[in-house]
């Protein structure tokens, strides 16, 4: 049996029905039916004994549906001995590596993996929402990007790699130019509709000491920031970094979204404020991301916490419609949620927020929102059922204000965290983490949309 796609028989089904919610209500997400998509049984994807986590979804042009993910980094000594990556000098973190396959739709078999890290153990081992992402080009070349971890404690650098249709992964070059042993991290890259290929990421350059604890102010003044680099060869090679935003939390992943064409540049981020406020905004380029804008807000949420690790999803639909999906504890225990908004302006302007699913007050949540066909935007996150995580899906109609119907994909005795969606014009599929004791693994699950 090939090790790296296993099916899993006579898992039960778990299948939920019919919710609605109401704008900015915090009353809980009901379910109380079956819903209509017939789900796959679960899949385990990568190697079983390579603790698998952190997947990501990237659909091509035309339709071919990939699917990463990274694993434990098993190579064997000169003297034949297995040993686990490197050591970071300070920590003890272990690197990993990064996997890449296509997902046959029709059969569900997957392709053999190609790496993604030439280097054995160079994706830093720090997953969530900085895990490595891949954006495909219009002819089918691939570029990459992750992070790699530093002997320093919380330090690494942003690597990016590039790979010819069908052809392997290039030697990973190091995109932040600054060269300091400081955190770069929370990545994220994609591929604009002229072709060219955008980068940006999390960036600790400018931070040149830590705030006395409680002093936003000066927490302010020396924060993380947000940088970009843009490539138009295929991410054969970058131009220079440049600032794109100031003030931005350190620990949650932004997002790229274009609109006419290319010519507009619309990126996310959590912004930090002078009252150490960290909700989410966009900021956006109409030069093809030249220049950006002041931050636009997405929500005023009110979150005070530290790093919530919980970042903004955000995606375009056919009419350049922005949807968002994200997790607040908010300003009072009572509005903690999943939560949808949308942008018919460009991202100059944000609808009320609408409550997806209730949430308890202090879990840290990740969140996807994809379209589909007809501009049915679909939704994922994680939610706590009888003390275990498990991942939720949920679909909303283009003319419907209200979320129809939720589903429970994982199974209830499982743990799982990290989902990734992606959604073509047959299917909807969707990848998450299960943690497995002190090792962890990647389920695969899909429906058709078709009737």
């Amino acid at each position: 049996m090939n090790r790296w796609f296993i099916l899993l028989s006579g898992i039960a089904l778990v299948l939920s029905g019919c919710s609605s919610t109401q704008a900015d209500d915090a009353s809980t997400t009901e379910i109380t039916e079956p819903g209509v998509l017939s789900f796959s049984e679960e899949m385990i994807v990568g190697d079983p004994q390579g603790n698998a986590a952190d997947p990501f979804f990237q659909l091509a042009p035309d339709g071919k549906v990939f699917l990463g993910w990274t694993e434990q980094n098993t190579q064997l000594a000169p003297d034949g001995e297995e040993f686990l990556g490197w050591t970071e000098q300070d920590t003890g973190t272990e690197g990993r590596n990064a996997f890449v396959a296509l997902l046959n739709r029709d059969s569900k078999q997957l392709a053999e993996p190609r790496r993604l890290n030439n280097d054995p153990g160079e994706v830093h081992a720090y997953g969530g929402d900085n895990r490595p992402k891949l954006t495909i080009g219009s002819d089918g070349s691939m570029a990459a990007i992750w992070a790699t971890p530093l002997a320093e404690f919380k330090t690494g650098y942003i690597q990016v790699a590039h790979a010819e249709s069908n052809g392997l992964f290039s030697s990973s070059s190091t995109l932040n130019d600054d060269g300091r042993a400081v955190a770069h991290a929370f990545s994220n890259i994609s591929t604009s509709p002229d072709g060219k290929i955008f980068a940006t990421w999390i960036d600790g350059r400018n931070r040149t000491e830590r705030p006395p604890r409680g002093d936003i102010a000066a927490m302010m003044n020396i924060s993380s920031q947000l940088f970009m680099a843009v490539s138009e060869d295929d991410g054969k090679t970058y131009g220079k970094n440049y600032l794109i935003a100031k003030t931005v939390c350190a620990c949650c992943v932004p997002n790229i979204v274009f609109l006419d064409g290319g010519q507009t540049v619309v990126v996310s981020h959590r912004f930090l404020d002078e009252n150490g406020v960290r909700d989410h905004v966009v900021i956006r380029s109409t030069d093809r991301g030249e220049t950006f804008s002041e931050p636009v807000m997405i929500s005023d949420d009110g979150w005070v916490t530290g790093c919530p690790h919980a970042g903004i999803s955000i995606a375009t639909d056919s009419e350049e419609r922005i949807h968002g999906l994200w997790f607040t504890a908010g300003r009072v225990e009572a509005e903690a949620g999943i939560y949808y908004t949308f942008s018919e302006d460009g991202g100059i302007s944000f609808e009320p927020r609408q409550l997806v699913a209730k949430t308890p007050a202090k879990t840290v949540l990740h969140t996807q929102v994809k379209i589909g066909p007809n501009d049915a935007v679909w939704a994922t996150w994680v939610n706590i059922e009888d003390e275990r995580p498990q991942i939720f899906l949920a679909h909303r109609d283009r003319d419907a204000n209200q979320w129809d119907r939720t589903y429970q994909v994982s199974d209830a005795t499982s743990n799982a965290i990290l989902p990734s969606l992606a959604v073509d014009a047959e299917n909807v599929y969707i990848a998450w983490t299960e943690r497995k004791g002190e090792g962890s693994q990647v389920k695969l699950r899909w429906a058709s949309l078709l009737e």
